[in-house]
């Protein structure tokens, strides 16, 4: 029986009530966002059965636009460049407003819901790249490799939250697909290039994977001036969409407004630094350690919050680390190629957002460090060829993001009982591989 996007959704459900009851109601203690969410407390259906739902500061300004779509418009308002995601976010509260009263889960579904149906096509995708390359995984694996993707920390907490964050996980696998299908024909490049340019109505950062579809279009000096008008048509095609969306504005007699450049000045600071000097830094800006808008301050900043992911994301690089020695022997060509991939989808992407100017902890390196150790741990999964490193893999990856706190921690990670069960399952692994290869010597 074949998962499809449907089963997928399905899937991802489950996994997100089991998320919700175990994050909200049996372990809130672990379950803070320390920044910005608060956590709401209520009572179920008037019984002592209690249950939390967090709030975000931003949800109020997203629900402007929610309560009201064509007012996005006509004022600077700060989500005015992310229309699709408004538009989809409003159709579900529409509906779930028809069919309950209590505005606060009503505000709270629709945001669920909407993020479900961001992850759980980003699933699909992820598992068509696989298929396309003829790797086969039973259904039981891809119930458990969901999990995985659900539980890395930009989905876990991303899911509960208002924000569009879910959305740069879709942009890492989307990128990973284009790679891995290396599309040639131009009219399915000019196609997607046309829908790439709708999703970036919801995040910009949907240009990435542009790059990505014409990647082997443009990967020598040769392909690059041969291809050079294709490849412009092919960006024309993706801005037509948001060209169309800001000449609507003008043609309603508003100005277009993009907070993330007017009023967070990302990414265009560098354009301002070299023209005229102009900078930012956290103690002009009032923020502690966010804003590095100067150079090489930028660089500084940015691979510090690096090395900082990496603690965070300390037991996922140990278990990659571990288990790589369990990679099927025959796969291991298949393997590396696939390696190579997403080191690439990474590596752009990482260079992408060094250059935002603002960066709050750990966020922004997450998007592309986080995706990126992610979903190779789920391809080094696949081919571990020893059922006793698969379980011990699985359970240690498990409780390590089921028990991992919020990015926003001052302290990074927070131990409990359950990172610490995860960490000793992974440094066995660690330990058995380096026992086993000194025997060999």
């Amino acid at each position: 029986m074949k998962i499809g996007l449907t089963k997928i959704i399905l899937i991802n459900l489950i996994i997100a009530t089991f998320l919700y009851i175990f994050l909200f109601i049996i372990y809130p203690g672990n379950s803070s966002y320390f920044e910005c969410n608060q956590l709401v407390e209520n009572n179920l259906f008037n019984s002592q059965i209690s249950y939390s739902i967090p709030v975000s500061c931003d949800q109020e300004l997203y629900l402007i636009g929610v309560y009201d779509f064509q007012s996005i418009y006509t004022f600077d308002y700060n989500y005015q460049t992310r229309p699709l995601y408004i538009l989809i976010v409003k159709i579900f509260y529409d509906i779930l407003n028809i069919l309950l009263s209590n505005s606060l889960i009503i505000k709270f579904l629709s945001f669920n819901l909407t993020h479900l149906l961001i992850i759980s096509f980003s699933t699909k995708v992820f598992f068509d790249s696989l298929e396309r390359l003829k790797i086969l995984i039973n259904n039981k694996s891809k119930i458990l490799l969901s999990l995985f993707l659900f539980l890395t920390p930009i989905i876990k907490w991303g899911f509960f939250d208002s924000s569009h964050q879910t959305l740069t996980f879709l942009q890492f696998s989307l990128s990973f697909y284009f790679l891995v299908y290396k599309f040639t024909d131009y009219k399915k490049i000019y196609l997607y290039s046309f829908l790439l340019g709708l999703l970036a109505l919801s995040n910009m950062t949907f240009i990435l994977p542009l790059i990505f579809l014409i990647f082997y279009k443009i990967n020598s000096i040769d392909k690059f001036f041969i291809n050079f008008g294709n490849n412009l048509f092919a960006f024309l095609l993706f801005i037509i969409p948001v060209l169309s969306w800001n000449l609507f504005i003008i043609y309603e007699g508003f100005d277009p407004y993009n907070a993330a450049i007017e009023y967070w000045n990302q990414f265009i600071w560098i354009i301002h630094f070299f023209k005229d000097g102009t900078e930012m830094i956290a103690e002009q800006a009032g923020v502690e350690s966010a804003f590095c808008m100067s150079v090489p301050l930028f660089l500084k900043c940015y691979l510090v919050d690096f090395s900082r992911s990496l603690l965070y994301l300390f037991n996922l690089v140990v278990l990659l680390l571990g288990t790589y020695k369990y990679v099927e022997v025959k796969e291991k060509e298949l393997y590396i190629s696939l390696l190579k991939k997403l080191l690439i989808v990474f590596l752009v992407s990482f260079f992408f957002w060094s250059f935002i100017g603002w960066y709050p902890p750990l966020r922004f390196t997450l998007y592309s460090l986080g995706s990126f150790l992610t979903l190779l741990f789920c391809v080094q999964f696949i081919f571990i060829n020893n059922n006793k490193i698969r379980n011990l893999s699985a359970s240690s990856y498990f409780l390590y993001f089921l028990f991992l706190n919020h990015w926003n921690f001052e302290g990074i990670i927070k131990i409990n009982i359950g990172l610490s069960i995860s960490i000793l399952l992974s440094l066995y692994i660690a330990f058995e591989y380096a026992y086993k290869t000194t025997l060999k010597r």
